[in-house]
């Protein structure tokens, strides 16, 4: 077998990923010519047996790429469908969980009022009257002066008690 079709491979090794394909198909089509050049030797039994073989490999061959690209692609719609189911269980059961909490929580403000409103000595109907309402709000400013009031007092009483205590310490250590 005599080829007259040569490649010269360089050894820097610094090809890249293109001029690698450029050189395995230079290789393939130096190949085919050489068994073109040879298939005029050969016998038309042995083409026939060739020829067959080489539909059976092709066919082998779609049957393994469909097989594999359908298995892939199954696996991978199965992969995303488990990850979409995933993440809408666990998103559903925190929106459960919140939900449930708020319900819970307004719940639980609603007894805490009703349990102020039923044991206070006022009568419930007083809350929906305005002279009522108008009546606490000037009631709760009142008990917020009184507040402000005894702290200025007790900040003068300390005051006046922390001046007196001095004057007690220098006239103890002055006699």
């Amino acid at each position: 077998m005599n080829t007259t079709n040569q490649i010269v491979l360089t050894g820097d090794g610094s090809h890249s990923l293109q001029s690698q394909d450029m050189i395995v198909d230079q290789i393939g089509k130096t190949v085919a010519v050489s068994l073109d050049r040879e298939l005029k030797h050969l016998s038309p039994r042995v083409l026939a047996r060739l020829e067959n073989a080489r539909e059976i490999a092709l066919t082998k061959q779609k049957r393994s790429s469909l097989a594999s690209t359908s298995s892939t692609f199954d696996l991978l719609n199965l992969r995303s469908s488990i990850n979409w189911i995933g993440m809408l269980l666990v998103s559903s059961i925190v929106l459960y969980f919140v939900v449930d909490w708020q319900q819970n929580s307004r719940i639980s403000d609603i007894a805490d009022l009703d349990t102020a409103i039923l044991s206070d000595s006022v009568p419930p109907d007083a809350y929906a009257d305005e002279g009522f309402r108008v009546f606490l709000k000037n009631m709760i400013q009142q008990k917020e002066t009184e507040k402000e009031q005894a702290l200025k007092n007790k900040d003068q009483a300390t005051i006046q008690d922390t001046a007196h205590t001095e004057a007690v310490k220098d006239a103890s250590q002055n006699p």
